[in-house]
């Protein structure tokens, strides 16, 4: 075999991984993102311990993670697609490393927000990164596999957040369990500079608009395009309202609920509460496969929204259930939930070719905006119904607390059932597009 015919064997093979070697960065973020976004859910009890927090403020100290991550879809969307993605992940991992350097070395609430805010900023550039990389290495024949793969390990890292990390917290404390994401955070900025690579032959590739329009006009006039469809708004609804019991129970206070209402440890109980993103993992594609069966979004949408609500309204209120029924009823919470995806599809169909990437990013923003408000307004219906016991320097919050303050989530997968009564089945509109 010739030097020349080994020497263009290796290139070819190079080749042929070099777009998973590129991908993989931003992937190994969004694992990371998750796994910072849910921690939270097993820091909770220390950190009101330790700052002799009660819940409302332990609930809005957390959802500052949703305000950052909320208010940068759409400025992210716009700077990867002029800039690419290599130099803003780099920048949005250190961001990440510097709001867990903040949250974890103080007592003082302000700076404790700022750090997850930051942690929420630089985390809304997770999926976005993942779906541009994506398009610029890979054929559109595969995109729907890569987005989907991406889904699952973005997943991995929620469950990760959950009975790992409630064990490291016990090894070395809330403080220091911080911190080490910190440095992971640095690893990933140091892999970022390393690997990503601009794919010039890509037809997506990033490009400086030089016909002399200014670049914001487009972007003006999409937004006022979808701003005023009212379907924009109960898609959005829709997708909020099933965004609650992941924001506001599996990403917060789940395991403390469990550990109180069954008498598990920390860790038993996040790993019970992490088998809803388990069930979310499986229930997106799944949902997308009965979408193109049925033919329809809104008949999916609706299915999944009334069989979550059946589930978590019978774990919340059936106290007497054994511990163990606990993971496949979680895990079909999440796979009915996992219908809340085709949002992201429906809407995109319904909105004018060109403008779905737009579309998708204020969808996006109306999904994790339900952190922001139900995060602590679950704190604060815990503090409505306390009875003031304390269990050393922290609020006891009794079963009956968390039943009252948890019929939030089956009043908004209600809400979310009742949408789709008003929604336009907009499936027909994405077989036109092809």
């Amino acid at each position: 075999m010739s030097q020349a015919y080994q020497g263009s064997q290796t290139h070819s093979k190079f080749s042929s991984i070099l777009p998973w070697i590129v991908w993989s960065s931003p992937v190994l973020f969004y694992f990371y993102q998750f796994t910072i976004r849910v921690s939270p859910s097993v820091l909770a009890d220390d950190i009101m311990a330790d700052l002799g927090l009660h819940a409302t403020a332990m609930g809005a100290l957390a959802s500052w993670y949703y305000i950052g991550y909320t208010g940068m879809q759409i400025p992210v969307g716009l700077l990867i697609d002029r800039v690419g993605v290599r130099l803003p992940l780099f920048v949005a991992t250190l961001m990440c490393v510097t709001g867990c350097y903040l949250f974890s070395i103080t007592d003082n609430l302000a700076i404790m927000s700022a750090g997850r805010l930051m942690m929420g900023i630089g985390s809304a550039l997770g999926f976005l990164s993942c779906v541009k990389t994506a398009s610029l290495w890979f054929s559109p024949q595969r995109l729907g596999l890569i987005i989907g793969l991406t889904m699952m390990i973005g997943t991995m890292g929620a469950t990760f957040g959950g009975m790992p990390l409630s064990e490291l917290v016990e090894h070395i404390g809330w403080r220091s369990t911080v911190q080490g994401l910190g440095i992971l955070g640095l690893v990933l900025a140091g892999y970022a500079l390393l690997v990503i690579k601009e794919n010039k032959h890509s037809p997506y590739q990033s490009q400086v608009n030089h016909d002399g329009k200014h670049w914001m006009e487009p972007v003006a006039e999409a937004l006022k395009e979808i701003l005023t469809n009212k379907y924009t708004y109960i898609f959005g609804l829709y997708g909020g309202m099933m965004y609650v019991h992941l924001s506001g129970f599996a990403d917060l206070w789940g395991p403390t609920f469990i550990s109180q209402t069954y008498g598990e440890d920390k860790s038993l109980s996040a790993g019970a509460v992490s088998m809803i993103y388990f069930g979310v993992a499986a229930g997106a594609p799944i949902s997308a496969l009965l979408a193109d069966y049925l033919q329809s979004y809104r008949k999916v949408l609706l299915a999944g929204a009334l069989g979550a609500l059946c589930l978590f309204t019978a774990h919340l209120y059936m106290v007497h259930l054994p511990f163990e029924s606990l993971y496949p009823m979680y895990f079909g919470v999440g796979l009915f939930s996992g219908s809340q995806f085709l949002c992201f599809a429906a809407v995109c169909a319904g909105n004018c070719h060109g403008k779905t990437g737009t579309a998708a990013g204020i969808h996006n923003m109306m999904c994790m905006a339900s952190g922001i408000i139900f995060q602590p307004l679950i704190g604060y219906l815990l503090d409505f119904n306390w009875d003031g016991k304390l269990v050393e320097n922290s609020p006891f919050y009794a079963s009956s607390d968390y039943n009252l303050a948890l019929i939030v989530i089956p009043a908004s997968l209600a809400i979310a059932a009742t949408a789709c009564l008003f929604m336009k089945e907009t499936y027909k509109a994405k077989v036109a597009q092809g």
